[in-house]
């Protein structure tokens, strides 16, 4: 791996690199412009990774952070998984960076901090997107208990009042089987994941290392959340 350098923002080039990959998502016109996918691509978001990882176990201190991004990092694959919908186009028209924190095997299971750039918006948020079996079933006995669960109520509710920011949605119409109907936290029992991200027009700061700044603010500020999530995952 060639050596990564200090993280001074992502360029205007990266947001155009997305534009025009979203009208020309075929795998001829990305090899013609796999220069600029690693340029403006891969390199910016591999110093950023580098940069805000420290940062970010200050937080909290176990997160990971990986620069690989072929899969196995913290910089997500562009390429799309077609083996299974075969019309799917071949490309991701958007940048995803996590760093995770958890006891599963797989980082995307455990809880992350993540970062999403598509060409006019920029979206920082945590949590855990998906459950799988177990932690849904862990989940659902913590917001079922009366601590931990008004707990997680007292994170998520000064979040949900800052402007910007979204609680991601309920995955079940109905209170599941074994809870009562009438729960007080019925609405957190119906989710299938919870993750809480902020979005907005990308920032002039994304052109500069004031970005990590910028990142950081929001990322403290969803913090507990992900701390909920970790202690939940620790204790299943």
């Amino acid at each position: 791996m060639d050596q990564i350098g200090d993280f001074n923002g992502f360029s205007k080039k990266t947001l155009t690199f997305l534009r025009q990959l979203k009208k020309n998502n075929d795998k001829d016109w990305f090899e013609t412009h796999r220069t600029d996918y690693d340029r403006f691509f891969v390199k910016p978001a591999q110093e950023f990774t580098v940069a805000m990882g420290p940062m970010l176990t200050k937080l909290s201190k176990s997160v990971g952070f990986d620069p690989n991004h072929t899969g196995r990092g913290s910089v997500k694959k562009i390429f799309m998984d077609q083996r299974f919908v075969k019309d799917r186009p071949p490309f991701k028209t958007w940048l995803d960076v996590i760093f995770w924190e958890g006891p599963l095997k797989a980082k995307k299971d455990n809880s992350v901090f993540f970062f999403r750039l598509l060409p006019d918006t920029l979206v920082l948020g945590a949590g855990i997107k998906g459950f799988t079996p177990d932690v849904l079933k862990a989940y659902r006995n913590a917001v079922d208990d009366s601590k931990t669960g008004a707990a997680l109520v007292r994170v998520l509710n000064p979040l949900l009042n800052e402007d910007g920011y979204h609680l991601g949605r309920a995955h079940y119409k109905q209170v599941p089987k074994g809870f009562d109907a009438e729960h007080k936290r019925g609405e957190l029992l119906k989710h299938a994941g919870v993750h809480v991200w902020f979005e907005a027009k990308v920032p002039q700061e994304i052109y500069s290392a004031d970005f990590l700044d910028y990142a950081l603010a929001h990322y403290k500020r969803l913090a507990p959340l992900h701390k909920w999530c970790v202690k939940m995952l620790q204790g299943m």
